[in-house]
């Protein structure tokens, strides 16, 4: 047999076609590119059973098995004439050797299968494959990094625009508008630096971190670096206009009103939860 995993979440009904040397895939879902339609074809190294083709979707990962024409070892996935797509990899908690085969006879491995196709299908816990637990164990461990990167990622931009905020409203108390001209010297540095960082939320939806396209937060953060690196930084004759100063403040409330939203967000929703189970489980 071979087992697929398409690592796609989000996935209603996926297209998924069988033939006698290929596998075609098609389905709407969240994965490395952000949220998109994604398709795929493979070219199998020999036959197999299109009417044994089945699959499951879960929110993570689409599940496929398809059962070979021969039960026989196959040197390699894909055929000779194709080539191996960057992100097809191998899981080797369930990869078959020949030495797995030696130590068992026919009838055993037929009982093998069977009892792994059993396992596979099931749809209880503790009768899913190791593979699979494994699997996902290596996923929830992903996924808490994740999102513990992503905190530590908006907490730095709050405490960045926070401090570039609170330095230009204390300047602008003392001196007015004469605080204006010095408004560069004085956040120049550290608007800089959570502009140079903002540059990771392009990296984000083609990572998988966060959902959507990478379009938008490119024009967003190109447009904020074309105006502070080439407008500004570049032509030091820009460093004293008051331009500056309203620049700065504009991008400073919209980056702490959606910290502010995106907190207020969490809160109520890990509240909403928490109240939810202790209403279940009294």
């Amino acid at each position: 047999k071979l087992f697929l995993r398409v690592d796609l979440r989000n996935v209603k009904v996926p297209d998924i076609e069988a033939t006698s040397h290929k596998l075609s895939f098609s389905a709407y879902g969240a994965g490395a590119r952000g949220e998109e339609k994604y398709t795929f074809l493979l070219d199998f190294y020999s036959s197999v059973n299109p009417d044994g083709c089945e699959y499951r979707v879960n929110d993570r990962q689409v599940d496929i098995q398809i059962s070979k024409e021969k039960a026989d070892l196959w040197p390699q996935l894909l055929s000779t004439d194709s080539l191996k797509p960057a992100w097809l990899k191998v899981d080797f908690d369930k990869l078959q050797t020949e030495d797995d085969d030696d130590d068992l006879s026919e009838d055993d491995n037929q009982l093998r299968d069977l009892y792994e196709s059993q396992r596979y299908s099931s749809n209880s816990r503790t009768n899913q494959p190791s593979w699979s637990r494994k699997r996902r164990g290596q996923e929830r461990k992903t996924e808490e990094l994740r999102k513990v990167y992503l905190f530590l990622y908006n907490l730095f931009q709050f405490v960045g625009f926070l401090y570039i905020a609170l330095v230009m409203l204390i300047r602008y108390s003392r001196d007015g508008e004469y605080s204006m001209a010095g408004t560069w010297d004085a956040v120049g540095k550290a608007m800089r630096l959570v502009i140079c960082l903002q540059c990771l939320e392009i990296l984000h939806p083609l990572l998988g971190y966060t959902r959507g396209s990478f379009i938008h937060p490119l024009v967003l953060v190109g447009g904020r670096v074309f105006m502070v690196f080439a407008m500004i930084d570049a032509e030091p004759r820009m460093h004293t206009k008051p331009v500056v100063f309203y620049l700065f403040a504009v991008y400073t409330l919209v980056e702490l009103c959606r910290s502010v939203i995106l907190g207020c967000c969490f809160f109520f929703l890990s509240t909403f939860f928490c109240f939810a189970y202790i209403t279940l489980h009294k």
